[in-house]
């Protein structure tokens, strides 16, 4: 764990990013179908605790980029599992290390599932991993983050 720890320190000392450009780059999000914005919160240790601001963050800025997205309805029904809708999901694994501060990484990907007679499978427009390394918690940064990948794809 500590060498884990250690190898993070050397590569990571902010936001180590390497800012994906989109496989499908000739997509803006107006051409997309609805988007779902959902988030996994696997971070422990009060390493990420603005999950609520960072969901509207997103779907708001999504919506400005030109984004048609999903209002959350809290019923079971997805119609991102049946292929209307393409998934913006977020998720956070972190832990509070025993020296104090938090690592882990943010994933970010937009895909859409296809369901067809013959195809069954998973289309990514995009996806970034970030790795990074804070003393107090995440929440700035997973917010810039967001901010920057909604504008960096889709372009």
């Amino acid at each position: 764990m500590r060498y884990i720890a250690l190898i993070l320190m050397l590569i990571a000392p902010n936001i180590g990013a390497a800012m994906s450009k989109p496989e499908w780059a000739n997509w803006i999000y107006s051409d997309l179908p609805p988007i779902q914005v959902e988030l996994l919160d696997n971070a422990t240790g009060g390493c990420w605790t603005n999950i609520g601001e960072v969901k509207t963050y997103a779907e708001d800025k999504l919506r400005l980029a030109g984004a048609s997205v999903l209002d959350s309805t809290g019923n079971n029904y997805s119609p991102v599992a049946n292929g209307k809708a393409a998934l913006f999901a977020l998720s956070v694994k972190a832990e509070r290390h025993e020296y104090g501060f938090c690592w882990g990484l943010i994933h970010i990907e937009l895909v859409k599932f296809l369901k067809d007679d013959q195809i069954n499978g998973i289309f990514s427009y995009a996806d970034t991993v970030f790795t990074n390394m804070r003393v107090k918690n995440f929440n700035n940064d997973v917010l810039d983050v967001v901010g920057e990948i909604v504008e960096t794809w889709g372009k």
